[in-house]
């Protein structure tokens, strides 16, 4: 059951991230140009990825190059894979194929008489052809058994065209990483890697007397600089000069086209409820069904005390405060939750705040809240520079085509809310940083560097333009396209990326889409992981392959894993090709490059509904096939994965 969380919100200052000073003119970011992907780093070429996959696996190496959105995965198998099981007793053509194939292998006890019936003989053959290949020894012909055979038979490596692997880089956090993860996610943190610190003012009343002076003076600071902006955004709805949700639908459809081309084959591979399926499946921005006016209160009354948290924690000057006193208002130890909503409360009281910040929360922000449903600005108000006048053509103001194109930018945003796994949000706890730190992240790959803004701009994209500016207008002037800011969520995004220094994207994007926040160092409660903790396996992904005892050689561990056997041989000392395994595989265990685990994820909805990670999710997540995930795990042969389990994810 997903706890209840504050609505995700996104500061909205008219023209689309720019800033308003005290004179009214509007400060624009200059421009960023997004850089030319590449596929391959400059020093490589596809010998050395070759070289590479062999030796690490692609689970690594995608990592360390850009992934295209389908793959060739390479590894030690050598059959195409998916093959049929088949057990004594049964008939038919596959069986005729089967003794056909293992005559061409010259496995002891052939050839045999090619019939369409799987009888004795035929069992005793497929027994020996296991004992040697190291697999289990029962006469039934599965994964595992088609692969050794394939290998006897087959002439080429198995390539098999899949899916990204979402997880390619992931790794378990180790306890450095860890301790910078949880200083980067706490505000009183004395830097990267630093213990956090008391709250100075614990026990002491000149320093509680201090914070609560400087807090409020940031407070009231911020809330000012808003007010004129947001009472001239009042004014305006009030004139009728309004830019319609049914207006911004257009955009609503582009911004979710131009997340879906960066994000879509991550977001459908998660796992979620029926229900949860099912809500984000319907999610369209239509006006009045789940795109709604933002400054209308009965679509969402105002909630001055969460806008004041909301200030706590984005204002600069607010976060220098607490920081400076060591003060964080989520610790429970130390008292400050009830002072800091005392301190809160006296906020809201003071002069006519709550009447102005109820108006900021009406006028200031988009929202996302769940359903999902997305909250947008719809007044539009004059900008210096952008005439308030209408076009020619038909076309609208320039003040109004300004307006579009920020609409169009906060619902990427917005819409990347609604894309975020139900157990990133409940783990997140309502830390903004991960929240709108990693929400803000992703947007800036699809507007800055999966160049949509770039091609908005230029106008390289008439589609994009007719969608978001609501026809097909003369005198498209790229001025009207806002350039890409993170404004207050710069340093949310900051915090962010030094956790995407210790654990890479990928494991940002594993956390956030896929709801695998284990990947960043946390449990699913919110917690961090300690990896000295006893619990620590249940939540830190296994640096080596307990294996199976059913495999008794490295020729067996080889075929389960997808990892040539030199491969394995060279990882561990003490291994031959083809010998024997130690007693420590079963226990302890054995590295073998290129594999990885994946923790089965469960979800559930407020409804009481639950699921759990399928063989097919996690196949689709890792961008493997069925039968590789199959051979690599004997104990899902005739199961799903349960909750918590690890899965073997093989050479892919």
């Amino acid at each position: 059951m997903v706890p209840h969380r504050a609505p995700s919100r996104a500061r909205d200052d008219g023209a689309a991230l720019a800033r308003v000073d005290g004179s009214g003119a509007v400060r624009r970011p200059r421009a960023v140009r997004p850089a030319r992907p590449a596929v391959l780093r400059a020093s490589a070429d596809r010998t050395t990825v070759s070289r590479l996959q062999r030796l690490v696996g692609n689970h690594a190496v995608a990592g360390w190059i850009d992934v295209p959105s389908t793959a060739q995965r390479v590894s030690a198998a050598t059959g195409e894979g998916g093959q049929e099981w088949l057990r004594p007793g049964d008939t038919g053509p596959r069986v005729a194929e089967l003794k056909t194939r293992l005559n061409a292998a010259g496995v002891a006890g052939t050839p045999l008489p090619v019939t369409e019936t799987y009888d004795p003989g035929t069992v005793a053959v497929v027994r020996r052809l296991q004992r040697d290949s190291g697999v289990g020894v029962d006469g039934v012909v599965g994964p595992q058994t088609w692969e050794a055979l394939d290998r006897l038979t087959a002439t080429t490596s198995e390539t098999v065209t899949t899916g990204p692997d979402h997880h390619a880089g992931v790794d378990a956090p180790t306890t450095p990483e860890i301790t910078a993860i949880e200083a980067a996610l706490n505000p009183t943190s004395s830097g990267p890697g630093g213990a956090a610190r008391d709250w100075d003012g614990r026990a002491d009343p000149v320093k509680r007397a201090e914070l609560r002076t400087e807090l409020h003076a940031a407070l009231q600071e911020h809330l000012d600089e808003a007010t004129p902006h947001v009472t001239a955004r009042e004014a305006a709805k009030r004139a009728g000069r309004v830019l319609t949700t049914t207006d911004q639908e257009g955009a609503g459809r582009a911004a979710k086209s131009s997340v879906d081309a960066v994000f879509g084959s991550l977001a459908s591979a998660a796992t979620l409820t029926t229900a949860q399926e099912t809500a984000r499946s319907a999610f369209r921005f239509t006006a009045g069904v789940n795109l709604l006016d933002a400054s209308d209160p009965a679509v969402r009354p105002p909630d001055p005390r969460d806008l004041s948290e909301w200030m706590s924690e984005t204002d600069s000057d607010a976060r220098s405060v607490q920081q400076a006193h060591g003060f964080n208002p989520r610790r429970t130890t130390q008292g400050e939750p009830q002072f800091f909503d005392t301190l809160l409360t006296e906020f809201i009281a003071q002069g006519s705040n709550r009447d102005d910040l109820e108006r900021y929360d009406l006028f200031g922000f988009a929202f996302a809240l769940q359903g999902p449903r997305v909250l947008s600005q719809t007044a539009v108000v004059a900008q210096p520079g952008f005439a308030d006048t209408p076009g020619s053509g038909g076309a609208p103001s320039e003040a109004e085509r300004l307006m579009r194109w920020s609409t169009w930018q906060t619902l990427v945003h917005e819409y990347i809310h609604t894309l975020a796994h139900p157990s990133f949000n409940a783990a997140s706890g309502g830390n903004r940083i991960l929240t709108e730190g990693f929400c803000e992240t992703f947007t800036k790959d699809v507007l800055l560097h999966g160049g949509a803004i770039a091609r908005a701009e230029a106008d390289a994209d008439p589609a994009l333009r007719r969608e978001v500016e609501g026809g097909d207008f003369p005198g498209f002037d790229p001025r009207f396209v806002p350039d890409y800011s993170s404004g207050e969520y710069s340093d949310y995004v900051a915090q962010a990326g030094k956790i995407a220094a210790e654990v890479g994207m990928a494991a940002l994007r594993a956390a956030f889409f896929l709801g695998h926040v284990e990947a960043i160092g946390l449990k699913p409660d919110g917690s961090m992981i300690d990896p000295s903790a006893p619990d620590a396996a249940v939540h830190l992904m296994p640096r080596t392959v307990t294996v199976h005892r059913s495999v008794t050689s490295v020729t067996g561990l080889s075929i389960v894993t997808g990892a040539p056997e030199d491969d394995i041989v060279a990882a561990n000392s003490g291994l031959v090709r083809g010998g024997p395994l130690p007693a420590a595989a079963y226990t302890s265990g054995l590295v073998v490059p290129g594999t990885s685990h994946h923790r089965t994820l469960a979800v559930a909805d407020r409804s009481g509904g639950v699921a759990v990670e399928t063989k097919a999710k996690i196949a689709v997540q890792h961008g493997v096939s069925d039968a590789a995930l199959e051979r690599a795990n004997h104990e899902l042969y005739h199961r799903e994965p349960r909750e918590g389990e690890w899965v073997l994810i093989p050479v892919h």
